[in-house]
């Protein structure tokens, strides 16, 4: 009787570590940088997103957007000026010229093992995108 007993608890508590992974969340920007700093496949519709913290990581400085497509490289660097909560707010621009306009952006970020999504707000190309990406290799 005791053995059974013993494994049901180890099965529920099995059961309950398996739920709190799923069902993680993002809390702060201490959350998103506690996360791997690369995600994505690369395409239009996974791009490839970068984390880019500063020296001591202890802050998101840019995120770098890009995807190949028809043998072009799409790639935005997006200036971090401010975290509220799990919302990144910036100026991003196209970075395959420098001379290319500054625009506007809001990024709301949401996490549930395995996927991280990006909700895309502001100005220009990357307005009204969402994305939902898993942590990549490289």
């Amino acid at each position: 009787m005791g053995k059974k007993v013993a494994l049901i608890l180890l099965l529920v508590g099995l059961l309950v570590l398996v739920g709190c992974e799923e069902g993680s969340s993002l809390t702060g920007h201490e959350t998103i940088l506690a996360l791997p700093h690369n995600w994505g496949e690369g395409t239009p519709e996974k791009p490839y997103v970068g984390f880019v913290t500063n020296y001591t990581e202890t802050e998101l400085d840019m995120i770098d957007i890009g995807w190949m497509s028809d043998a072009s490289y799409a790639h935005y660097t997006v200036f971090v000026s401010s975290i509220e909560g799990t919302t990144v707010t910036g100026l991003y621009y196209d970075d395959s010229d420098e001379d290319n306009p500054r625009r506007n952006i809001t990024i709301a970020f949401s996490y549930s093992a395995p996927n991280l999504t990006m909700t895309i707000s502001g100005a220009g190309d990357l307005a009204g995108r969402t994305y939902v990406l898993q942590a990549s290799d490289d």
